[in-house]
């Protein structure tokens, strides 16, 4: 934020609105309130296979939120919690039939987070309100209201007694919900208590690769992902991992007009890919599983692309376009 007092005036309102949708729009909801006071550290439980570990998803009723939840339930990513026989998984987010939906579908995968569940938390209007339902418990929250993030976190800790991970799937909100909110706010809240454990939020592929008319997501998401990596410095002798996903367009409800637009849209959006296909929920999921599991315990400030080489490869040219090479003599 001191970059802001140094900025020209005419720059200061851009900056302004970018740091609020880089630092809190896609960070906040898992940074804000985590580690959580009583939390037990992810290396001397979760590791040791004492207990079942308790993961918290932001944004658990959309399409790669809803697949993790699925995927930490049906305990497939590897390791201990995840992989070894699933996991409690806390559904948080605003739409509550979403919610619902998806820990149902994740009951019907089994594990330790099928169980039912019940209460309510003392967080201030939706914050920490929510249900069992099939795959795990549902609380209902504004992940742009602070105190909404910490009456969940409050009531998943008082509820089990530990808080083993949090993966922020959250999109497309509001950002001026913000403005008041910066990083020293989360640096003070990760400082409450000891804890640690595994933090996963989600970059892009636009991060990575410069695609025209994509501006405000590319800058936005090359910023959480420095966020990720100096708050990973700041914070692993804690014992806090934290790692990015940046997947490439992925078959959601958001991007409906890129996967199931026009015949010339869709072609030109799968062009890009060398895979030659649109990411599903299920692959990026499947790399947030991973990251929140043990079997990534020595990762840490990383950026995990889901893109189908996007970001690295160059996309074979159409058969129509591939050019024609000499077949002899000098270059």
């Amino acid at each position: 934020m001191s970059a802001l007092r140094r900025a020209p005036a005419a720059m200061a309102p851009l900056l302004r609105r970018w740091w609020t949708h880089t630092a809190y729009t896609a960070a906040a909801p898992a940074l804000a309130c985590w580690p959580a006071a009583g939390a037990k550290p992810f290396s001397a439980a979760a590791a040791a296979g004492s207990e079942t570990p308790v993961y918290l998803v932001f944004g658990a009723g959309g399409g790669i939120g809803s697949a993790l939840v699925e995927r930490l339930t049906r305990g497939s990513a590897g390791g201990a919690g995840p992989g070894g026989g699933g996991a409690r998984v806390v559904l948080a987010g605003l739409h509550g039939d979403k919610l619902h939906a998806a820990a149902e579908r994740a009951g019907a995968a089994g594990g330790p987070g099928s169980g039912s569940g019940s209460g309510s938390g003392s967080g201030g209007q939706q914050g920490g309100s929510g249900s069992g339902s099939g795959g795990g418990d549902v609380l209902e929250c504004d992940a742009m209201q602070p105190e909404q993030v910490e009456s969940v976190v409050s009531t998943v800790v008082s509820r089990y007694g530990r808080l083993d991970g949090v993966a922020s799937c959250v999109g497309d909100v509001r950002a001026g919900a913000a403005a008041t909110t910066s990083l020293p706010d989360f640096k003070r809240a990760l400082l409450k208590q000891p804890g640690g454990g595994s933090l996963v939020l989600v970059s892009a592929a636009v991060a990575e690769t410069g695609i025209p008319h994509w501006e405000a997501m590319s800058a936005a998401k090359a910023g959480v992902e420095g966020l990720a990596r100096a708050t990973a410095a700041s914070y692993a002798p804690r014992g806090l991992r934290v790692n990015c996903v940046a997947p490439g367009l992925t078959r959601t409800e958001q991007t409906t007009a890129f996967t199931q637009g026009s015949a010339s849209v869709r072609e030109a959006s799968v062009a890009m890919v060398p895979s030659r296909r649109f990411a599903t929920p299920g692959d990026v999921a499947a790399a947030m599983a991973f990251l929140l599991s043990t079997e990534s315990a020595f990762m840490n400030g990383q950026v995990l692309a889901v893109d189908g080489g996007m970001s690295t490869l160059q996309p074979q040219p159409q058969p129509q376009l591939q050019p024609q090479m000499p077949s002899g003599g000098d270059t």
